[in-house]
């Protein structure tokens, strides 16, 4: 029977899962991030009423996930991508890795970035 594990985590770390055996591995993620308003906190604008502020454009997510099998980078995305699908062959105790990181301050706030990981075990 082929392997399938998921797990989801919160805030921008590092996603580590060690091969059982030697095979291909399917490694799949979506991102959830909010859209930002730059000026806002998490309950409004402050300010007031009246008084003309309320932040400006939304800013996207600037996550970047990459895929590393042992020490070696197999994928990285776009920044600001929702999701990947990466294919790896991986021998029995090798690392995979997925490390989410992003350039904006938003994004490194607590609990802002959620991602879901799934990793399947067969042909690919």
């Amino acid at each position: 029977m082929a392997l399938v594990q998921s797990g989801t985590f919160t805030g921008l770390q590092e996603f580590d899962f060690v091969a059982p055996s030697t095979d291909s591995y399917t490694i799949q993620g979506t991102i959830q991030a909010p859209n930002i308003v730059p000026g806002m906190s998490a309950y409004g604008a402050g300010g007031g009423a009246g008084t003309g502020t309320g932040g400006g454009a939304q800013v996207a997510s600037q996550v970047v996930a990459v895929v590393k099998l042992n020490s070696s980078t197999k994928y990285t995305s776009n920044a600001g991508d929702r999701g990947f699908s990466v294919g790896i062959n991986a021998t029995a105790g090798d690392t995979i890795k997925v490390i989410l990181s992003s350039s904006l301050a938003q994004d490194e706030q607590l609990n802002a970035i959620q991602c879901t990981i799934a990793i399947s075990e067969g042909p690919l």
